[in-house]
């Protein structure tokens, strides 16, 4: 009886936290770059990021292997609806191109946020000529 009073409560709490954040799907605006929730269109894009060898190297996870995994990975990519955060996709003002993606990530296993970020190593390069 105590497994499921627990359980009804944690559904009252999801409920209410859904109803009551902030949900933040944009980022703050630069001169340089737009910041927004990845969506499924972004695919192409989170493909050549996520399944680039060089940018993987120290994230601890699988390399992204086709369009179709990637499309599936941003479908049901759970945390801005579940606690009004996450990462968002970098788009360059100028052509609209996605770069990388950076913000927070809920842990759920370790009970924490993590800061990250990812960006394609040609977009880098050309932040650092520029300068």
């Amino acid at each position: 009886m105590a497994a499921s009073g627990r359980q009804k409560r944690l559904s009252d709490f999801q409920i209410y936290v859904t109803r009551t954040m902030n949900v933040y799907r944009t980022g703050p605006p630069t001169v340089r770059l737009s910041m927004r929730a990845m969506t499924v269109n972004d695919a192409d894009a989170f493909l050549a990021l996520c399944g680039n060898p060089q940018v993987m190297r120290y994230t601890h996870e699988p390399l992204t292997e086709s369009l179709d995994q990637a499309r599936e990975s941003l479908r049901c990519y759970p945390d801005f609806d579940d606690v009004g955060f996450g990462r968002w996709g970098c788009y360059l003002n100028e052509t609209g191109q996605m770069i990388g993606f950076c913000g927070l990530k809920r842990l759920p296993d370790l009970a924490e946020v993590d800061v990250g970020f990812r960006s394609r190593p040609q977009s880098v390069a050309v932040r650092h000529r520029a300068r």
